[in-house]
C-alpha cells in the first residue's frame, strides 16, 4: 500500500495533469511510468552532484536520471534535454516535463496499447513494462479519487459564454442563431486562442465570423474596436488551424479551444477600450473554466507553423500578467524588463554576460540580451524569447538574425524528440527553424509546406526533418526537401514525393 508521501507523489503528478487539460487515460500512463521508473520513491543519482543536495529517499546512477520519472540532467543541443537536477526532482514541474511530450502525442488513441505511448516519451531500454503496471495505476488513481474525470473546470458547450461575460460589466450581443451554431459539440475546454481579424469590412463583423463562406463558424466571440462583444457561436469553431501548444494534441486546438476575433488589422495599435475589454473578458472565462492565465495562447504562437502573427502588436507574455491579474481581481500587472523577465522564465539562459542591452532591428526599436546559454531577443508588441547557443543560434546568424527571412523569435525554444533524431525548434515571426542534432545548420518551415508538413505529423511524420530551405524549382513550384521525400507547392496545392527504398 503507498505511503502518504507516496500517494503526496502522485496526487501531484495528477493534479499537474489536470491542469494541463491532460485526459483520464494520459493521467493513467504518467502514473505507471512514474510506477515503472521509481515505485513513487525520488531518486537522486550519484553521478548529478546537484540531485544530492535535494531532498531525496535513494541514489541510484542509472545514466543521468533522477526523480519520479527519472529525467536524464543531461545539457545538449543549446538546451536541457529534460531539465536541470531541480526541475526533474520536483513532482509537479517533472510531471509537466512529462505530460507536455505525452501531449504532442495521439495519445487517446485505443489502437495502441496506453504503455506504447509511455515508451514514445521515455525511450526506456525495456519498453513493455509500462503497460504491465497500468492495472495498479489504475487502483492508484481511484485511491486519488480520480475516477470522476474532473480533468477541466467545464464539459460541453460554453453555452454561458455571454453570460460570464456581462456579469463582468462587459457588453455583449447575441448575434442570431449563436446557441445552434458550430461545427460538433465540445468536450473538455483547454483554454483560449486570441486572433484578430485582420482585415476591413466586410470580413471581420460579427456576422462574417459568425457565417464565414467556408469555415462556417469561424470563432465563438468577436471583439469590436469599441471593446463590445458578440457570442457567434457556441459550438467548436474553425479558428486554430495547424500548430502546437504543449497541453493540446498537435493540430488539434479548435476542438478545445475558445477562439476570439478581435477586430484588428494587427498593425494600427489597441484601444484602451479594446485592450482592457479583451483582457478581462479572457479572464472571466478562464475564471469559469477555473483556469489561469496559461491557458490563453495567440494564434501565432499555436499556428508559427502556417505564418501566423495574430494578435498583432500584443505581446503574449505581458498580455498573460494583464489577464491574470484581471483573473485575482488586483491592480493592473507591473511593468517589468521583458528580457529580465525572459530569463527568469528559462533559467538555463544562465547568467547575464553584457550588462546592457544593446539596440537592434533596422529601426532600433529591438533590444537584445547576451546571457551565458543564450541571446535573448525583445521587439514591443512580440515579446522578449532566449535563443539558445549550440546549435539554434548559430543557425539564426546564419540567416543574418533579425534582419533576414526570420526577424524576431515570437516563441519559447523547445527540444524535440523525432524518429531518426533529437533536436530543437523556435518559431520567428517568417516562420518555424527547425535543427536536428549534428546538422550543419538549420531549415525554415512555414506557409502552404509548412502546414502540409504539419498534417504530415513534423519531426515524427513520414517526412522525417527538413533538409533544406524552400527552393524554387524550373517551373516555378516551390519545394522543400526532408530526409525522407520532398514537399512542392503550385497554385492546385501541395504534393508530396516520397523517397523510395
Amino acid at each position: 500500500m503507498a505511503s502518504d508521501k507516496q500517494l503526496g507523489y502522485a496526487r501531484a503528478v495528477v493534479d499537474e495533469g489536470r491542469r494541463l487539460g491532460i485526459t483520464e487515460r494520459g493521467l493513467l500512463i504518467a502514473l505507471a511510468t512514474v510506477l515503472v521508473e521509481c515505485d513513487l520513491i525520488m531518486y537522486a543519482n550519484a553521478k548529478v552532484p546537484a540531485s544530492l543536495k535535494l531532498p531525496h529517499e535513494r541514489i541510484g546512477n542509472d545514466g543521468y536520471s533522477v526523480g519520479l520519472f527519472q529525467q536524464q540532467v543531461v545539457w545538449g543541443n543549446g538546451g536541457w534535454w529534460w531539465g536541470d537536477a531541480a526541475t526533474c526532482m520536483d513532482p509537479t514541474l517533472s510531471a509537466r516535463l512529462f505530460f507536455q511530450r505525452l501531449a504532442k502525442l495521439d495519445y487517446n488513441n485505443t489502437n495502441r496499447s496506453p504503455g506504447k505511448f509511455a515508451q514514445d516519451v521515455q525511450g526506456s531500454a525495456y519498453p513493455d513494462r509500462y503497460d504491465k503496471r497500468m492495472a495498479e495505476a489504475t487502483e492508484l488513481y481511484k485511491a486519488l479519487g480520480g475516477t470522476k474525470e474532473t480533468v477541466m473546470g467545464w464539459s460541453g458547450d460554453p453555452v454561458w459564454l455571454a453570460e460570464v461575460l456581462k456579469a463582468e460589466g462587459l457588453d455583449c450581443a447575441v448575434f442570431d442563431g449563436a446557441f445552434d451554431r458550430g461545427q460538433g459539440d465540445f468536450g473538455g475546454i483547454w483554454g483560449i486562442v486570441a486572433h484578430h481579424t485582420g482585415s476591413n469590412p466586410p470580413s471581420n463583423n460579427p456576422g462574417y465570423i459568425a457565417k464565414h463562406p467556408t469555415l462556417g463558424l469561424a470563432s465563438q466571440l468577436h471583439l469590436a474596436r469599441d471593446g463590445k462583444w458578440t457570442l457567434c457561436g457556441v459550438g467548436i469553431a474553425y479558428h486554430a488551424g495547424s500548430g502546437s501548444w504543449p497541453g493540446i494534441a498537435k493540430n488539434n486546438a479548435n476542438a478545445v479551444t475558445i477562439g476570439i476575433e478581435a477586430e484588428n488589422n494587427g498593425t494600427e495599435g489597441w484601444s484602451d477600450a479594446q485592450y482592457k475589454s479583451y483582457v478581462r473578458g479572457v479572464a472571466a472565462i478562464l475564471r469559469r473554466l477555473g483556469h489561469q492565465s496559461d491557458r490563453v495562447i495567440g494564434h501565432k504562437e499555436w499556428g508559427a507553423i502556417q505564418g501566423k502573427w495574430d494578435p498583432g502588436g500584443i505581446d503574449m507574455n505581458a498580455f498573460r500578467r494583464d489577464v491574470q491579474a484581471a483573473i485575482d481581481r488586483k491592480a493592473e500587472a507591473p511593468i517589468v524588463n521583458e528580457i529580465n523577465e525572459a530569463a527568469k522564465r528559462a533559467p538555463w539562459v544562465g547568467a547575464r554576460v553584457r550588462p546592457e542591452e544593446i539596440a537592434v532591428g533596422s529601426d532600433g526599436k529591438g533590444r537584445l540580451g547576451v546571457y551565458e546559454n543564450a541571446h535573448i531577443y525583445f521587439y514591443p508588441g512580440i515579446g522578449a524569447f532566449p535563443i539558445p547557443g549550440g546549435g539554434l543560434f548559430e543557425a539564426y546568424a546564419a540567416l543574418d538574425y533579425e534582419r533576414g527571412q526570420l526577424g524576431y523569435p515570437v516563441r519559447e525554444f523547445a527540444l524535440l524528440d523525432g524518429v531518426t533524431g533529437k533536436g530543437g525548434v523556435q518559431a520567428f515571426q517568417g516562420g518555424v527553424l527547425y535543427r536536428k542534432e549534428g546538422a550543419g545548420t538549420g531549415y525554415i518551415v512555414h506557409g502552404e509546406i509548412g502546414k502540409r508538413w504539419a498534417a504530415e505529423g513534423y519531426e515524427l511524420g513520414a517526412l522525417g526533418w527538413p533538409t533544406s530551405n524552400e527552393g524554387v524549382d524550373a517551373n516555378g513550384n516551390r519545394y522543400q526537401l526532408f530526409e525522407h521525400g520532398s514537399l512542392y507547392w503550385h497554385s492546385t496545392g501541395v504534393t508530396k514525393l516520397s523517397k523510395v527504398g
